[in-house]
């Protein structure tokens, strides 16, 4: 009887710890992803997505191949928007980012569903598939109306 109460306090010991764990997961990964989208709250153009410091080391590494394929070409289908938002123009004080549902994979994906609201009414969403690297959660790929198959497929394509 006493071990089964062990061995029953010792499961509930450690149920508890991983639903604290998951929870701090979470909430550095809504931070990651509200980072993801700060330069859209920011006054001035920034710069473009694709040079932001948010990628994964698999997606810098394409971006990289697609700018060179990109040689001196100074637009393409890829650079011609923000990848982000989805969109040109945006209203950077109502810009907003809802996250509305974290799912953690395993301990280094996640997987974040975001509704992106432009500022005027206009509104986008995506998935978010992120992954833990050494320095924290990095965007590995977006899926959404404009990226059916994801960024990375699209990089790909653009790259060869």
């Amino acid at each position: 009887m006493k071990k089964a109460f062990v061995l029953g306090a010792c499961a509930l010991l450690l149920s508890a710890c991983a639903s604290a764990a998951s929870e701090q997961d979470d909430d550095a990964i809504e931070t990651a992803v509200q980072g993801f989208y700060a330069s859209y709250q920011r006054p001035g153009l920034g710069s473009p997505d694709w040079e932001e410091p948010i990628y994964s080391l698999r997606t810098t590494r394409l971006i990289g191949q697609w700018r060179v394929a990109l040689g001196d070409e100074p637009i393409d289908d890829l650079s011609s928007f923000g990848w982000l938002c989805e969109c040109q123009d945006w209203d950077e004080t109502k810009f907003a980012v809802t996250i509305t549902r974290i799912e953690q994979r395993d301990a280094d994906h996640a997987v974040a569903d975001v509704t992106i609201d432009l500022g005027w009414d206009a509104k986008t969403t995506q998935q978010l598939e992120l992954v833990w690297e050494s320095d924290g959660w990095h965007l590995d790929n977006i899926r959404s109306d404009s990226f059916p198959n994801g960024l990375v497929a699209e990089l790909e394509a653009a790259a060869k």
